[in-house]
């Protein structure tokens, strides 16, 4: 059984979530806390997969709780249910929560987020992932677009195209502010999937206080040889989403769909920028055989993208494990993230990191060579891409 923790400071509350999930008995083992220093009680007794936590709460509020569950219990799946809160707070919260979730909530909606951290428990079942997401405090952030971002923001007359363009740069910033445009506890009814969308939504004040709020981001260690990947890392992300993009629209799918190709692209190597930060932080060791495709869908299953994007990036290296056929996402940025790597050999056997499997279904070695062609020609520079 699921076993999660509800922690709020009203009482009616916690027996309101009792009533509203009495139906979930059989399959969750369910406890409730009314108070941070309860909550820490009750999970050294009996540590939990999931907690659910209020944010406003007297003497050890919310952001405080999942910042001790985090080093306590990195395991544990952090989720924040709360109404109103001092913006401070919700900050603070960024970095420690994997999920927001606004009050009042639908009942639906709160099942059904748990459930999906149940199930991304079981698909991506190795425990090593979990505490590898759980501890890590953030991702590396490239030092030169940092200082760059503070620099538009405290001028003061940057418009929304000049924040996001900066913002864009940075893989760490950009993919936060994403995150968060697209919680629940920012109202978004709609996918975000553009950092100047994110930037437009957020406000240019948020965005301040997240890249500069204290603990929501930190460089990493000088000592840490891996820091030095980074802005490689980023620039291949880059180009990967840039050619997943173009593949998708030679594929004649949705602008909604390329978007998404996009995405996948820019975040299908977040579990290396996982892992170097883990690194950096409670020494968390990390053995050579951790996948970090699933580490990345792992986090992002977490964020509450949609299941296509967690599964083509848990299979960006073998989209034929995804259990899906043909042209499939995970399919293209497998393609996409060979062609950035500088694979352009036109037969599947030759070209190192293939899936075989994928490529060697009907039709399929086809489409590699019209993929090929499709972006050869004008394969645009990664620092360029915004």
């Amino acid at each position: 059984m699921l076993k999660i923790l509800f922690v709020d400071d009203e009482a009616n509350v916690l027996d309101g979530l009792r009533r509203a999930m009495r139906s979930m008995r059989e399959q969750w083992d369910m406890r409730f806390a009314l108070s941070g220093a309860d909550a820490l009680v009750q999970l050294a007794q009996c540590p939990a997969d999931v907690i659910v936590s209020d944010l406003r709460m007297p003497e050890f509020d919310g952001a405080e709780l999942l910042k001790e569950v985090r080093r306590l219990h990195p395991g544990t799946i952090r989720f924040v249910l709360s109404g109103h809160a001092e913006p401070s707070t919700v900050l603070q919260a960024a970095a420690t929560a994997h999920q927001y979730l606004a009050k009042p909530c639908d009942t639906g909606v709160l099942k059904a987020a748990i459930s999906r951290a149940q199930v991304l428990k079981e698909l991506l079942s190795d425990a090593r992932i979990a505490a590898l997401t759980g501890a890590s405090e953030t991702l590396p952030t490239m030092p030169a677009a940092y200082q760059r971002i503070v620099a538009y923001l405290q001028d003061g007359q940057s418009s929304i195209a000049d924040v996001a363009a900066v913002v864009g740069e940075d893989f760490s910033v950009s993919t936060m502010l994403i995150k968060l445009a697209n919680s629940a506890y920012f109202g978004s009814g709609q996918t975000i999937r553009t950092t100047e969308r994110a930037v437009s939504f957020l406000g240019i004040d948020n965005v301040a206080a997240l890249v500069l709020a204290s603990g929501v981001f930190k460089q990493p260690l000088p000592t840490n040889p891996a820091a030095a990947d980074v802005a490689e890392l980023w620039r291949h992300s880059l180009q990967t989403a840039s050619i997943a993009r173009s593949l998708a629209l030679h594929e004649k799918w949705s602008a909604a769909r390329a978007d998404d190709a996009f995405l996948a692209g820019m975040l299908h190597d977040l579990g290396h920028l996982v892992m170097m930060t883990a690194g950096t932080g409670e020494k968390i060791p990390i053995a050579s055989d951790i996948d970090h495709g699933q580490v990345g869908a792992y986090l992002v299953g977490l964020w509450g993208f949609p299941d296509n994007l967690v599964e083509a990036i848990a299979f960006h290296h073998h989209p034929s494990r995804a259990g899906t056929h043909g042209v499939s996402l995970a399919a293209l940025l497998h393609a996409a993230d060979l062609l950035a790597h500088g694979n352009d050999q036109t037969g599947a056997a030759a070209i190192p990191g293939m899936d075989a499997e994928c490529f060697g279904a009907p039709g399929m070695l086809e489409r590699w060579q019209q993929w090929q062609a499709c972006v050869r020609p004008a394969v645009p520079d990664a620092a360029a891409v915004r």
